[in-house]
């Protein structure tokens, strides 16, 4: 698991992602990167939104460590 700080109903978290992966919005066809993480033994999904070419570093950068800070990025929580 990485430790990613993300910033969520304006208030600052760090979490811990178990699981990253990339998804297109077939209708819209926007990019985005989806985030697995569990809180008080839930599983949670975060839907992190930005350009079809970050999510070529982001998504890598995510899974090594190397990218720990997402709180610039526009994120949504799935139910």
């Amino acid at each position: 698991m990485q430790e990613v700080i993300i910033k969520l109903n304006e208030e600052l978290k760090t979490i811990n992602v178990s699981l990253v992966f990339a998804s297109k919005n077939p209708k819209t066809m926007k990019s985005n990167v989806n985030l697995s993480y569990s809180e008080k033994e839930e599983q949670k999904w975060i839907q992190l939104f930005c350009a079809e070419e970050e999510m070529e570093t982001l998504i890598p950068g995510i899974r090594e460590g190397k990218i720990t800070d997402l709180s610039q990025y526009v994120l949504q929580e799935v139910d």
